[in-house]
């Protein structure tokens, strides 16, 4: 009969209504549904149910539990002046959780069918009703409801016992089929509370307390009367002014320290160990090579792993930098990238070094650090920041009010909010730990909305450096692309904070000749760079790395060619070496390494080059240690973020994201098809 009237409900929606319904419910809409009937059958999935039970907050699973736990899944209707119980049965009409039943006036809102089942065994924490407990087990003890006793008034020990079992009402017990003592609450609280069916076991181990107890011992009501918005955190609100500075440095900063750990994996890979997974020792490495906190470089692990910016190498396993264009994206929408994939994954980048359900602790780049109800936490606790209106609030607060938001994720919420404050301030979602404007985007309209806020925010890029006496350059604002390319290889960076700084040296400037650079195209670049004419202590040092540039090289090789000059020369730029990475130390001198190769490897890990350095030094003699000569320009790409992110490939989302045409489409075949049945 619900069965009926639920199809019958949703057969009298419009267009605009399956739309909505659609975009509530989007795990059925990715199904397609082609009629009106299957789409009956996909919403009363238990999949699809768990993934809606999760979305709602505590007013609407409030109104579904009552349904539940009192019987007859009918809904208390809404008066005229209870403006919130009315939205909260409209909104959980439009998700057809519940609906109408036109032949009982007197019952407006049933749920629909399966709901109640996908709310548990345990709907709000309560038992089964004393009568299905009963039926377990044949028992001819007369019961006692909880009526016939003063529940306010227990015993001894009983009402201690009893309030072990408010929030659930299963608990272990040994020898729970015991034939109890009945009048000994002080020395045998246990058996006096099973005599009286107060508990009631269920197996050999353990006892659940029935339903009406539990009603009975929370007033008979477990529902607030006024079940508003937790009331926003006390406290200074953060200045405007020092929250957007915030924020906007740590959207600079993050894109500078994933495109500064992408260089750096792909010179040194982080190596797997045979159980899989990165080592500490592996990490630490990294941490100290980027000089940066170890929590930090874990995160931007996790970042990267989200958005498809590391691959783990097909040969070794071994994590290294992918062929995505990173470097040649704008801050904004390399911002823009990392932000949508974050959003819509299942990484949760600050799980790392926490403990996962199984105990273990979480390392980075494993399966570990995802979890399905990812985006609803994200969502949860992102809500609650903005709902902090502007005031930094607490993790203990953040807990419970994202819990309000989304009551069934309070498990997951618990252990990970903490994590998920310090990744919004990350993406500069929030600034001295309150919500920035684009967390409100992206709360209501998604990453497309908020990366567009993030832009405006974002200051001009520029081209040029300015060069300090300590051969120190600093940049007035974010580099291009092409800039921040060209400057990585003749300069080191160096430094934290929002500015691009770099110092050259010696060692900086030999790199740029070893990638082909000769004395004029090294002045040039230097030049164009700095906006000017170079500075005299800076010819200094390009004097001395021309001086010394080669005059010893250590290189890693697999094959080397010697010969004359023209016929080197003719190898070099035969098609059959394309997969190979070539340096020419000389014309006549050609040698070749696979791409796969480090190409270097540290110190402690190469016997052999450790001794070939001891040995120049001895010698007097500052080597040149390899590198490509292969020339790799950076140009910008700039587009549309939906263009951009179809040039990466990120860790697989917790759902497929719907194009609202889709859902129109359905809808309206939907409707139309239900109108010509009728028709018929």
């Amino acid at each position: 009969m619900r069965e009926t009237a639920f199809r019958e409900d949703l057969g009298r929606r419009c267009a605009d209504q399956l739309t909505q319904l659609l975009e509530l419910r989007p795990d059925v809409a990715a199904a397609t549904p082609v009629d009106l009937d299957q789409l009956a059958r996909l919403l009363s999935s238990r999949a699809s149910l768990h993934s809606a039970l999760q979305s709602l907050n505590r007013p609407q699973l409030d109104v579904l539990e009552r349904a539940a736990v009192l019987g007859n899944h009918t809904l208390v209707p809404a008066s005229d002046d209870d403006r919130l119980r009315s939205t909260v049965h409209d909104v959980l009409h439009a998700m057809a959780l519940i609906h109408p039943v036109p032949t009982d006036p007197s019952a407006p809102w049933v749920l629909s069918p399966a709901v109640a089942d996908a709310l548990g065994r345990y709907p709000a924490g309560l038992g089964r009703p004393l009568s299905e407990l009963s039926a377990l087990r044949a028992d001819s003890t007369e019961q006692i409801t909880p009526s016939d006793l003063d529940l306010d008034h227990l015993p001894g020990r009983t009402a201690e016992i009893l309030a072990n079992f408010r929030t659930h009402p299963v608990g272990t017990v040994r020898e729970a089929h015991r034939s109890p003592v009945q009048d000994d609450p002080l020395q045998r609280p246990i058996d006096w509370l099973l005599a009286r069916k107060l508990l009631v076991p269920i197996d050999p181990h353990h006892v659940e307390m029935p339903r009406e107890v539990g009603l009975a011992l929370r007033g008979g009501d477990l529902w607030d009367s006024d079940p508003g918005m937790p009331v926003a955190p006390e406290g200074r609100a953060v200045n405007p002014r020092i929250r957007d500075n915030a924020a906007q440095s740590a959207v600079l900063e993050l894109v500078r320290d994933l495109k500064r750990l992408r260089a750096e994996l792909s010179l040194r890979p982080l190596t797997v160990l045979q159980s899989g997974g990165v080592g500490v020792r592996e990490r630490r490495r990294l941490a100290a090579a980027l000089d940066l906190p170890q929590d930090r470089v874990d995160r931007l692990l996790g970042h990267a792993y989200a958005a498809g910016l590391v691959e783990a190498q097909e040969r070794t396993g071994n994590w290294t930098s992918s062929s995505a264009p990173f470097e040649s994206l704008h801050v904004a929408d390399a911002h823009g990238v990392v932000l949508a994939a974050w959003w819509n994954s299942q990484v949760l980048p600050s799980a790392v070094g926490t403990h996962g359900a199984d105990g273990a602790v979480v390392a980075p780049l494993t399966r570990a650090v995802e979890t399905p109800e990812a985006p609803g936490i994200r969502l949860a606790v992102s809500l609650a920041v903005v709902h902090a209106d502007q005031v930094s609030p607490e993790a203990a607060w953040a807990v419970a009010t994202a819990t309000w938001m989304r009551p069934r994720l309070a498990p997951v919420l618990t252990r990970y909010t903490s994590g998920l404050l310090t990744e919004l301030a990350d993406l500069g979602l929030t600034g001295a730990g309150a919500a920035a404007p684009a967390l409100g985007e992206l709360v209501h309209s998604g990453p497309h909305a908020a990366s567009a806020v993030i832009a405006q925010h974002v200051p001009a890029a520029v081209e040029t450096v300015t060069v300090q006496n300590d051969h120190t350059a600093v940049a007035a604002g974010p580099l291009s692309p092409s800039a921040a390319a060209e400057l990585a290889l003749v300069a080191d960076p160096e430094g934290r904070g929002a500015a691009d700084t770099f110092r050259f040296s010696v060692t900086s400037l030999q790199r740029a000749l070893e990638h082909g650079y000769d004395a004029a195209a090294l002045t040039q670049l230097l030049e164009h760079r700095l906006g000017g004419a170079i500075p005299q202590s800076l010819v200094h040092l390009v004097d001395e790395a021309l001086r010394t540039h080669g005059a010893l090289r250590i290189q890693d090789a697999q094959q080397v060619v010697t010969g004359r000059a023209d016929l080197v020369e003719a190898l070099a730029h035969a098609p059959e070496l394309d997969r190979y990475q070539i340096l020419r130390p000389s014309p006549e001198v050609l040698i070749l390494k696979t791409p796969e190769s480090p190409r270097h490897v540290p110190l402690k890990r190469d016997p052999l080059r450790t001794a070939l350095l001891s040995a120049a030094e001895r010698a007097g003699v500052q080597p040149t240690v390899g590198s490509t000569t292969a020339r790799t320009p950076v140009t910008g790409i700039t587009g549309d973020l939906g263009e951009l992110l179809m040039l990466f490939t990120p860790a697989a989302p917790a759902a497929e994201v719907l194009d609202p045409d889709h859902l129109r489409t359905v809808a309206t075949r939907l409707a139309q098809a239900e109108q010509e049945g009728t028709d018929g």
